[in-house]
């Protein structure tokens, strides 16, 4: 019987060491799963983080593109008064003028820089008694047009100064 009895605790040391070790490895199992589950969390909410501020620079270069399209829409269209038959007034220099305070605040400096040469252009040929065929004037405008272009999105452009048409409809 005491044979019995030992070979019964045995059973049941080995039992419950066998069971001990399955619900330490389940709780390991546990502990693994609940740390990849962490870092899986970690890295998820660092890319949605990375993924809103990428959402949010792309709104606001693409409001910035859109203001420059309005700005320099209102920029060509004023820059005509320089541009025999293009109809100056009052208004309409004053547009330019205000225009041109904004290009300097907000366009590229290729667009700056190429309205500038217009407008010096056009003061160096203001004198009346030159007879201007406006050639220069017309290349400088283009020019200016062109690098508008590339500023908000256009930029392999293959477009050059002397494919711009002036129409006079008067």
């Amino acid at each position: 019987m005491n044979e019995i009895f030992v070979i019964l605790i045995v059973i049941f040391i080995t039992g419950l060491t066998v069971y001990i070790h399955q619900k330490l490895k389940n709780q390991a199992t546990k502990q693994d799963i609940a740390g990849i589950t962490n870092e899986v969390e970690k890295v998820k909410s660092k890319y949605i983080f990375q993924l809103e501020e990428l959402k949010l620079d792309l709104e606001h270069k693409s409001a910035a593109v859109s203001q420059k399209r309005d700005l320099y829409k209102k920029v060509t269209d004023t820059m005509r008064i320089f541009i025999r038959g293009g109809g100056s007034t009052a208004e309409k220099k004053e547009d330019f003028l205000r225009s041109y305070q904004h290009i300097w605040l907000w366009g590229s400096d290729e667009v700056v820089s190429n309205l500038t040469k217009f407008i010096r252009s056009q003061l160096v040929n203001s004198d009346e008694n030159q007879n201007n065929d406006q050639t220069e004037a017309k290349k400088a405008y283009a020019n200016c047009i062109i690098s508008m272009r590339k500023d908000v999105g256009y930029i392999d452009t293959k477009l050059t100064s002397s494919d711009y048409e002036f129409i006079n409809l008067d």
